[in-house]
């Protein structure tokens, strides 16, 4: 075997073997991956709606229920005793909101812990995915370069059996024409010997160029020539079909290539539309964690702020001064819930408190710091004090 088709077969063979190893491998780690991309999107999104948004919005009714609207509702200066009733409450209604948005606070960190998790291992995957992608494309170019010298090959292959098929026509026609001398001396043979019965004396002694006399004499057989001949015709059609067998397997090799590539340009297509696909989860769930990350952000602002809420008082003015502190928790509230809105993660009716509940609540709020001077009575009456769990 021709040592460049050895090794270039060679070579070939190793590569397509590996390659036939990688590609089910490369299916078999894209599938799972591929699968956990179809819900990964979702995955998030249930979680905060299941874990964060129900306390949250617990909390936050409560706030507009039990403290912001009966407060607004209370006509100081017809006061039935509701204002009383709203501080004896203010505590445990403070410590009852504080519960659940710490619960809310809980379920977001877990959120984001998790989110982290998975940003990693996608991180992970899109790495191999990009590695696998450049590996891909270098064979793919290994294939291509496969291609170009197996067309070489073949070409070369075609000139060569073109060469041969020469030698074995030129010898083919030396065999024939030393076959047809053969059957031209035997018939010249026979016919002498029919004509003239001393057909001896002229093989012996020839009578040549005798004007008026037909040459009588017949060629000699050379019989060791056209076993030559014959040689010659054997070895140019045993060289002929070598050449004819190694352009066979030349084009052979050149139509597994194309196969092989257009197998592998398949492969990395779907490898590279997978590696976009977890890109694009990735940058979904980054965006994901910078909005689990804001929420934190607000969590802990409002957190602060109501520490000096749970703090139990025996006067009414130091409840009234406490009902001054939840003006500070209503913006991060409120962003909680924009942000929440913004992510398409509440249902239509939004958990917002509005900039005119707002408002009359801190008018009421200044307008009772105002009268309580005016309303000892009230002290008087407030007996109760929180005394939080």
């Amino acid at each position: 075997m021709n040592t460049k088709f050895y090794d270039y077969w060679h070579n070939d063979m190793q590569m397509n073997l590996q390659i036939k190893m990688i590609l089910p491998c490369i299916f078999l780690i894209l599938v799972p991956v591929a699968i956990q991309c179809e819900t990964e999107s979702n995955w998030y999104e249930n979680h905060l709606k299941e874990t964060v948004i129900p306390p949250y919005q617990t909390a936050i009714t409560v706030l507009n229920d039990n403290v912001l609207n009966k407060l607004i509702e209370i006509d100081l200066e017809n006061d039935n005793g509701e204002l009383l009733v709203l501080a004896n409450e203010l505590c445990f209604t403070t410590e009852e909101i504080c519960d659940r948005l710490k619960e809310a606070t809980l379920a977001n960190k877990r959120v984001s812990s998790e989110i982290s998790v998975r940003i990693e291992e996608l991180s992970d995957s899109v790495s191999r995915m990009e590695n696998q992608t450049m590996e891909l494309s270098k064979t793919l170019k290994q294939i291509q370069s496969n291609i170009e010298n197996s067309q070489q090959l073949v070409q070369k292959a075609v000139e060569d059996l073109h060469e041969h098929q020469s030698h074995h026509d030129a010898a083919h026609r030396d065999y024939q024409e030393a076959q047809n001398a053969l059957a031209r001396a035997r018939k010249c043979f026979r016919r002498r010997r029919k004509r003239f019965l001393g057909s001896w004396v002229n093989y012996v002694f020839p009578i040549t160029n005798i004007p008026g006399v037909t040459e009588t004499v017949c060629s000699v057989v050379n019989y060791q020539g056209i076993e030559n001949a014959k040689h010659r015709v054997s070895v140019a059609s045993q060289s002929l079909n070598e050449a004819q067998n190694k352009l066979a397997r030349y084009r052979e090799s050149l139509v597994n290539e194309h196969l092989n590539y257009r197998r592998t340009s398949l492969h990395f297509l779907n490898i590279h539309r997978l590696a976009e696909e977890l890109n694009t989860e990735l940058k979904k769930q980054r965006a994901t964690q910078e909005i689990v990350a804001n929420l934190d952000t607000q969590f802990k602002m409002i957190e602060l702020h109501f520490k000096m809420l749970l703090d139990p008082s025996e006067k009414l003015r130091d409840i009234v001064n406490s009902l001054e502190a939840f003006e500070a928790v209503i913006d991060p509230l409120n962003a909680i819930s924009e942000e929440l809105s913004n992510a398409n993660l509440l249902e239509s009716v939004a958990l917002t408190i509005s900039a005119n509940t707002t408002k009359e609540f801190n008018d009421k709020v200044a307008l009772l710091s105002e009268k309580l001077p005016q309303l000892p009575h009230l002290e008087e009456q407030f007996k109760e004090h929180c005394n939080p769990m």
